[in-house]
């Protein structure tokens, strides 16, 4: 980290406080636009909206709580995405605005926003992150595009370290399993990018994109479990309707799986050897109500004693009713 202006603690004559001090920590300020990537990240998250959601920023303001929030100019119709190319400050108005408050506290919170980091240095301002719940629409717009909210240089940087990283801002195993010298190891860059295997058992339809369309199959995941990394590959198989006995009947996306085991396993072990070469392995997925996530609802796996299914007897889901956000 560096500090302008520094002093040289062994030099009589700087040996002043705003010399010495380390301003990449000790000093708080309003990060404005910076933050906008995080709140988006925050109603990505959400499932609220997808990188292409179409996003009107005509005519370059909007009227919120009775007050306005302004872009430089009228950036018309953008995606999220071009609303982060831009830095607008309606677009990222109107994302915020379709989640509910606590997901933006949430994700500041996760990303050590108001918090002091482990390094455990003299001095360290926490910043401040104010109760977002309890504000109005107006200052819960602002709060996402950066004003509202005082952080220190570290915190920016570790936030956008976590993006960097694929989500991950720390892993732990508790306990640490045992050293195996026949494993093949986990690099770190292989711990990057990866899902949990709860958070990569869930398929996602991107864009606007049908939701049992084969192209939703079309992809995959890599997954780390605390012990191994491997890849999970997905592709159309068919469309099929399913029942549980309690909630859902209708429509089901079946996909193939293919088990691709990347670091962190014995390579001699059968089971790995098993599952790799496995052709016929299923998934069939089934989405939650007012969301673009679709979830496991039946897998099936051949095993040398005939086939295994795993199916949910029951799966209820109840769509939220819409947020509609006061404005003019």
């Amino acid at each position: 980290m560096v500090s302008v202006p520094s002093g040289n603690p062994n030099n009589t004559e700087d040996r002043r406080r705003d010399l010495l001090k380390n301003r990449a920590i000790t000093d708080l300020f309003e990060p404005g636009s910076v933050l906008k990537p995080f709140a988006i990240a925050a109603a990505l998250d959400a499932g609220v909206v997808t990188p292409r959601t179409p996003i009107d920023t005509s005519p370059g303001f909007i009227n919120v709580a009775r007050k306005l929030v302004m872009d430089v100019r009228n950036y018309g119709k953008l995606n999220v995405t071009g609303v982060i190319q831009h830095s607008s400050n309606v677009g990222t108005c109107k994302i915020v605005l379709k989640m509910q408050k606590k997901k933006l506290q949430a994700m500041y919170k996760a990303l050590g926003f108001g918090q002091r980091s482990q390094i455990n240095f003299p001095g360290e301002a926490k910043g401040i992150v104010h109760n977002i719940r309890r504000m109005d629409d107006f200052d819960y717009c602002t709060n996402a595009y950066g004003y509202g909210i005082s952080t220190n240089v570290l915190q920016i940087a570790q936030a956008y370290a976590v993006l960097a990283n694929g989500g991950i801002k720390e892993s732990t195993i508790e306990p640490e399993p045992p050293v195996d010298a026949d494993r093949l190891p986990v690099t770190d860059a292989q711990k990057k990018n990866a899902f949990d295997p709860m958070t990569g058992s869930l398929l996602r339809a991107p864009g606007n994109a049908e939701l049992m369309s084969p192209d939703v199959c079309r992809t995959g995941a890599g997954v780390f479990d605390g012990r191994m990394r491997y890849d999970l590959k997905l592709d159309f198989k068919r469309v099929e309707i399913v029942k549980a006995e309690r909630g859902y009947h209708g429509p089901a996306l079946v996909c193939a799986l293919y088990f691709v085991p990347v670091s962190g396993y014995i390579p001699d072990r059968p089971v790995i050897k098993y599952l790799a070469a496995q052709r016929n392995i299923e998934i069939a997925f089934v989405p939650i109500a007012g969301t673009r996530l679709l979830v496991p609802f039946r897998m099936t796996i051949p095993t040398p004693l005939g086939q295994a299914m795993l199916e949910a007897t029951s799966f209820v889901t109840t769509a939220a009713p819409p947020r509609v956000a006061k404005t003019q």
